[in-house]
């Protein structure tokens, strides 16, 4: 059907659900007038034919998102069909009747340029404590464009009329109006919202369908763009512009946290309001999660989770504790750039550089491991500033799917109760089941209980073989040569800090790095493990023998990653931050952890064994292995 849209209520500025009814007019001679008037907003059809719009454009959205979009001009108008897709109505050649008296209407003068339509921590909305979904609004025209001729319409028909009271859109303005009811604040809102995951925008000017805008698939903190800005196609972007000109290209990928949180050079700000109360609660023995207030990189959050974190570099709120900020502890569903939770280390006693977790964990993730990822931020507590602190991804299922897309959802990640004494082949394993599936699905129990029973054992060829059927064998030797190189002495060579990851589909187990302040320390000999699952394999000549062929191959990535270059620019850049912070402990001769707890010891034994680990581990290898020299 063809014809202009008209509703009860226009201009009264109030929301109203369902479709906005339209006046029908048949197609015929409206090529004359040299416009095709606009489809109505009921989406309903008459005779006259629907085909796709030749304006439309498309692109790619986050987990495989898609979009398209159609704008309307002189000579075309767009609509949705019954299906949701974007259309525009063309001449019925077969229908007759008398021309119509509309003129031909000029293009409009605004643009849909940008939809957040799973707002989780780009923008707080006007209240101040919300984060409402939202659209751009760009005005293309010269002249000022009021609200009161502007309309908007999601896939479920519910559809807002503006006023004149809105306020105006002025020329080159970008323009936000919340998809979402009012916060109590001074802004536009729709009164109802879009999803995510699949759903349409549909633009009126002066009762005229303008554009249609159409998406699937999008994640959180993710938007649907125009690039360039104004007049490019749609595309998706984890790079969000909010009342901005948009970037010239997208990000390069669709990981809110990886382009905007864990990155080099950038210092995030974290602001947590812990009163005297609450400070004292921190400090419990038992190290409860408190309810507290915050803002990150200026994201106000009524409601997260704090406690706080460590062993050798545990400290209380009255020096430089670490902490575990869980997102969604009061607010269920809260993300900051996709992340439901993270860890900041202190870098007390084990890690003065604030550097080594960053180049410890980047070179496991380059060999494929399971390994978090590491930023930093400036802590400010009640104002009062706590200095720099290292910013580590949490082991969980956003952690999983970052590492290893599609298995998120199924993935388990366990922690051992207790360290050495509940390892593998004590028959007294315990298990603290961190995240995955609910309830633990019982084939990860099997993998565990059976893995227990054959390190148990002795390390034949036969136990050996069926280990395999239990364990990734290809990450157990990657792991094991990771954490020799690194001078992972906290980790599964104590065994200490250590963790594990049971894939949800093949349910084979993996060792899971944790734990990497202190490494880069000292040369350790590959061939001790105090983790009975790698000494298992240690024992075993076939499994040593792949296992010294990993660690050579372990060494080349190393070098080939340039790792000792890539700590001397974090140092060079986090010299400043680690100089200025004002808690961090002083360790004089005499005390316990000097002078490992110093920046003078740690710098250069950093750059020592970053230079003489590679070829200390291959000496060792081709000492008992020479024929893979």
């Amino acid at each position: 059907m063809v014809g202009r849209v008209w509703s009860e209520g226009h201009g009264l500025g109030r929301n109203v659900t369902g479709p906005v009814r339209a006046r029908t007019i048949t197609a015929t001679q409206l090529v004359i007038a040299g416009v095709l008037a606009l489809g109505p907003a009921s989406g309903c059809h008459d005779d006259a034919t629907q085909t796709s719009a030749e304006g439309s454009s498309s692109g790619a959205g986050s987990s495989g998102g898609v979009g398209s979009s159609s704008s309307t001009g002189e000579g075309s108008s767009g609509g949705v069909d019954s299906s949701g897709g974007a259309t525009t109505s063309g001449t019925d050649e077969a229908s007759s009747g008398a021309p119509i008296p509309d003129l031909p209407h000029e293009p409009s003068p605004l643009t849909i340029n940008e939809v957040m339509p799973g707002n989780g921590s780009t923008l707080n909305g006007p209240g101040g404590d919300t984060r409402p979904d939202w659209v751009e609004l760009v005005n293309t025209s010269d002249a000022p464009v009021s609200l009161g001729r502007v309309q908007l319409r999601n896939a479920a028909n519910e559809v807002w009329i503006g006023t004149d009271a809105d306020g105006a859109i002025a020329p080159g303005e970008h323009f936000l109006v919340w998809l979402a009811p009012s916060d109590g604040g001074e802004g536009v809102f729709t009164g109802w919202s879009v999803s995510k995951s699949d759903d349409v925008l549909t633009l009126f000017v002066d009762d005229w369908q303008a554009e249609t805008v159409q998406w699937s698939g999008l994640g959180v903190d993710v938007s649907w763009l125009r690039i360039p800005d104004a007049t490019g196609d749609f595309v998706a972007t984890a790079l969000p512009s909010p009342a901005a000109i948009n970037a010239d290209a997208p990000s390069a990928t669709l990981d809110p946290a990886q382009e905007t949180v864990f990155l080099l050079d950038v210092a995030h700000r974290i602001d947590l309001e812990i009163t005297p109360e609450i400070s004292a609660m921190l400090d419990q023995p038992d190290r409860p999660k408190v309810h507290v207030e915050a803002s990150i990189d200026g994201i106000h959050y009524l409601d997260v989770g704090v406690r706080l974190k460590g062993h050798a570099s545990y400290d209380t709120m009255d020096g430089k504790p670490g902490f575990v900020v869980d997102m969604n502890f009061g607010e269920t569903g809260a993300h900051f750039r996709g992340l439901s939770a993270f860890k900041l280390h202190n870098g007390s006693v084990i890690d003065p550089t604030r550097a080594r977790d960053h180049i410890t964990y980047r070179l496991a993730r380059e060999l494929g491991l399971l390994a978090p990822r590491v930023g930093w931020a400036e802590v400010y507590c009640s104002g009062e500033y706590y200095g720099i602190y290292i910013m580590v991804e949490r082991h969980d299922q956003t952690m999983i799917e970052a590492r290893r897309p599609g298995a998120g959802a199924l993935g388990m990640i366990f922690e051992p109760t207790v360290g050495w004494q509940g390892d593998f082949g004590s028959h007294a394993t315990s298990w603290d089941y961190e995240d995955g599936p609910q309830p633990m699905p019982a084939q990860a129990q099997d993998t565990l209980d059976a893995i227990d029973t054959i390190v148990g054992g002795a390390a034949t060829d036969q136990a050996v073989d069926a280990l395999w059927n239990y364990v990734d064998k290809d990450m157990l030797m990657t792991y094991m040569a990771w954490e020799a190189m690194v001078g992972n002495t906290d980790g599964y060579m104590a065994p200490n800090n250590w963790r594990l990851y049971i894939d949800g589909t093949t349910f084979k187990l993996e060792l899971v790095p944790s734990g990497a302040e202190w490494t880069w320390d000292w040369t350790v000999s590959p061939w001790w493990f105090g983790g009975r699952l790698a000494s298992f394999c240690n024992e075993n000549t076939n499994c040593r023998h792949d296992y010294a062929a990993r660690i050579l191959e372990v060494a080349d990535t190393v070098e080939a990653l340039a790792l000792l270059e890539d700590f001397d620019a974090r140092q060079e850049w986090l010299l400043p931050y680690i100089q200025s912070d004002p808690r961090y402990p002083i360790y004089q001769p005499g005390d316990y952890w000097y002078p490992w707890g110093t920046y003078e010891h740690a710098y250069p034994s950093t750059v020592e064994h970053l230079t003489n680990n590679p070829n200390d581990q291959r000496n060792e290898v081709w000492a008992n292995f020479p024929d893979l020299q």
